[in-house]
């Protein structure tokens, strides 16, 4: 994400987030007393930003209890559990690094512990590899 895409993240997102909590404080559901299609597509925009982001929805009281009420149905937490496998097969990090190291060593424990499908490319730091051309390309 670029510096330009964060700044309009941080003023962007509170407007948006305010006018659903607003909306909530009229309504149990984004579009009236009954879930629709509004809600799903609602929530899962958001799951994104609050499971795979962070963001914090405590400011936004209506919308934090909705958006967990959401997350709790059965059938939610399937997809959410679905999409998330779905993530973790199409995003493979390549890790960049020397075998006998405690840097290189801790990611690759994390990304076993964590089921993180990865590629490991190894470089050769007594080779002086880490100062070559095909690294600084990746890593300036």
């Amino acid at each position: 994400m670029s510096p330009e895409e964060i700044a309009d993240n941080e003023t962007v997102m509170p407007k948006i987030l305010g006018t659903m909590n607003t909306w909530l404080t009229e309504n149990e559901y984004l579009a009236g007393p009954n879930m629709t299609i509004a809600d799903l597509v609602g929530y899962h925009e958001l799951a994104h930003g609050v499971i795979l982001l962070g963001i914090n929805l405590s400011a936004y009281p209506k919308l934090h209890t909705w958006f967990w009420k959401i997350n709790k149905i059965p059938e939610i937490a399937e997809v959410e559990t679905t999409v998330k496998a779905i993530s973790a097969s199409l995003i493979k990090p390549i890790i960049y690094g020397f075998p006998y190291t405690a840097p290189s060593n801790a990611v690759v424990a994390f990304c076993k512990c964590a089921e993180i499908n990865y590629e490991f490319v190894r470089i050769d730091a007594f080779a002086g590899e880490q100062a070559g051309p095909m690294f600084s390309s990746i890593n300036p």
